[in-house]
Parts: C-alpha cells; structure tokens; sequence
C-alpha cells in the first residue's frame, strides 16, 4: 500500500502571504554611550599593552645581566699566616655581601711558610694552588727567583699590623702587683735556655717584687712560622751578644721561619 501526499498550491485558491518585521530603531545617545566605552576599553589594552612590552623588556634584561653575572662571578681563594685569619675573613664577608656579581671569598690559616708553597705551587712553578698568599714575612728569595723564572710576576702588598706576644703563666701573686718586664736580652736568654729559673738574677734585677722561683718551660712554634721570623730577628736585631752570637748558637740557624731550637725548648699549638 502506498500512499502519496502532496502539497502545494492549487490552481484557483488564493491564499494571501503576509511577511511581518519589526525595525528597531536605536537610541543615538545609547549608542555614543557604547561607542565611547569600547573607545576606552581600546585606550585601556593599549596602556596595558605598553606597560607588559616595558616589563617583557625589564626581565629580559635581567636575564641577560644575570648570564654575563654567571660569566663573571669571581671566585678568589687565599691561604698563609694565622695572625689577620679573622680580619680576613671579616673583610670577605663584607665584600662578598655588597658584591654586585657573583662572588665566593676564602682564605685559609695554614700558616706563612705554606701560605707561600702554596702560591709558588708545585714544579715547574707555572701555576698557583690559590689566589693570593700572605704572611708576616716577605717571599723567600729562593721561591721568588723560581716563580719569576716560570715567567710570573708577583707584588708584596701591605694590607694589616699585628703584634707578636710572648706570654707567661705565672700566678698574680708571685708578680708582686706589678707586670712581668722583659727585655730583648732576657727573652734571647730564656729562649736560648741560658736563664732557667724565674728567680735568675737578671730576671729579679727587672722586676724586684717577683716571688717566683719555678723552672721556666720554654714552648715555641714546631712549623715553619712567620711569627717565628718577626720573633727570632727581633732577638738578633736587639740582642745579638746572647742570640746569634752566643755559644749555643754557633754553627746553627736562628733567625727564620725555622731555626735550630736549643734541645731545652717545647713544641706548642699553634
């Protein structure tokens, strides 16, 4: 079974089309109000627009100063005298802090004698174990002749003052209220073991309250020490009769980093 629809128009019924529409008419005034908005809208992304190209700009170049800051970072390593170890690293510390490029500081008080090993470095004496040395006492002359002869070139720079003291461990009331004086002579004696007891004569001409009357024990440095330089010349300089010149010492090293110690004298601590 089929069945057939079909439509259309038939010939001779009129059936009326009607097309109905509704024209809006706009407000010119809503419409300027609008206009206006959107005008600003634009002006508003625009200032935005400028403002991110400056910050896009402002971080790039961050980012350019913080690779050439990674191309420049310095690193600076010292090594020698005990003596200025906290001036040292005060001063590092400041300078490491208000750095504007990367920066690592150190130093390392290992003594003037390794101080200057470690600036000539190993043979043929062409490159350093550190940045910098320092000591009480100047570059030998046999490690600078060789360091010079490697073609390196060094300067001696004053940077600080320290004192070099000898100190004493006897008990206030055998002092007699009054501090312990001791002159170059006296210290050359004690030292070359020539004065033993704190009793001696020449100690009592100097200080005529001290009871004392126990052995002197006599610590001195073991390594290789500037202080031991800065001590031992001192002595020599002012005393020569009873240091360089006396008995015990002939035929012996006693000026320097490291001297022949008469057999009486202690190794102490740094």
């Amino acid at each position: 079974m089929f069945m057939f629809m079909c439509m259309g128009i038939g010939m001779g019924m009129e059936t009326p089309l009607r097309i109905r529409t509704h024209v809006h008419t706009p407000n010119p005034h809503a419409l300027q109000v609008q206009i206006e908005r959107l005008s600003d809208d634009v002006d508003r992304l625009e200032e935005e627009k400028e403002e991110l190209k400056a910050e896009l700009a402002e971080l790039k170049q961050k980012v350019e100063q913080m690779e050439a800051a990674k191309r420049l970072s310095v690193v600076l390593a010292g090594s020698g005298t005990t003596n200025p170890s906290n001036l040292y690293w005060e001063i590092m510390e400041n300078i490491m802090e208000q750095s504007m490029l990367p920066m690592k500081m150190s130093y390392r008080a290992v003594g003037s004698s390794t101080g200057q090993k470690e600036f000539l470095g190993y043979p043929p004496y062409t490159t350093a174990l550190n940045h910098f040395g320092s000591g009480d006492i100047p570059m030998s002359a046999d490690r600078y002749k060789a360091l010079t002869e490697a073609g390196r070139k060094m300067v001696h720079v004053p940077l600080a003052l320290g004192a070099i003291a000898v100190f004493h461990s006897i008990p206030d009331e055998e002092l007699g209220g009054e501090p312990l004086h001791l002159d170059a002579c006296l210290l050359a004696k004690i030292f070359s073991c020539q004065i033993r007891k704190w009793n001696h004569p020449d100690i009592l001409k100097e200080n005529d309250k001290l009871t004392a009357t126990s052995d002197i024990l006599v610590a001195r440095r073991v390594e290789g020490s500037s202080s031991t330089t800065g001590f031992t010349e001192y002595l020599d300089t002012r005393c020569p009769a009873f240091w360089s010149e006396a008995p015990w010492a002939k035929g012996k090293k006693v000026t320097g980093s490291t001297i022949a110690w008469p057999d009486c004298t202690k190794t102490g601590k740094k």
